[in-house]
């Protein structure tokens, strides 16, 4: 569903599990999400979403307009990081050149890229769920 993904809520859920694998103890409210749109199209009803979506979207074109002239792209990043002791996590819309692994998504895609120090960043990328993918386990899931 879209509300939920351009909330960052779809890449919360995996912001949180790839914390707690690597030992960071964070629960949603340790998240700051900072979503694509504006606050009021996460209330109401869904159909109050789409009219909002629809009226808004000639905003969305002219921003990816003026991100395609300057050669950058828009893209939800999820990061995850380590102050001495603590843990710290935000879901953000960042603009980003040809030089990031997140220009280069296309369609369900994710990216993951671990940073160490001293190291080149490891890149992990392969397609995401989707929607035939969720269908398919849903069903898998109720048949077993």
């Amino acid at each position: 569903a879209p509300r939920p993904a351009l909330a960052g809520r779809d890449a919360l859920r995996r912001l949180l599990i790839l914390a707690r694998e690597a030992g960071g103890p964070l629960e949603a409210a340790d998240v700051v999400i900072e979503p694509l749109l504006p606050e009021e199209f996460f209330s109401g009803s869904l159909e109050s979403f789409y009219t909002r979506l629809e009226k808004y979207e000639p905003v969305l074109a002219e921003q990816e307009e003026s991100l395609r002239a300057r050669g950058l792209r828009r893209r939800f990043v999820a990061s995850l990081y380590r102050e001495g002791t603590l843990w710290r996590a935000a879901i953000r819309m960042q603009e980003v050149g040809v030089e990031s692994p997140y220009y280069w998504l296309d369609g369900t895609q994710n990216v993951t890229v671990i940073h160490s120090e001293g190291a080149y960043p490891l890149v992990i990328k392969g397609s995401g769920e989707g929607a035939t993918l969720a269908a398919n386990g849903i069903i898998k899931d109720i048949l077993a």
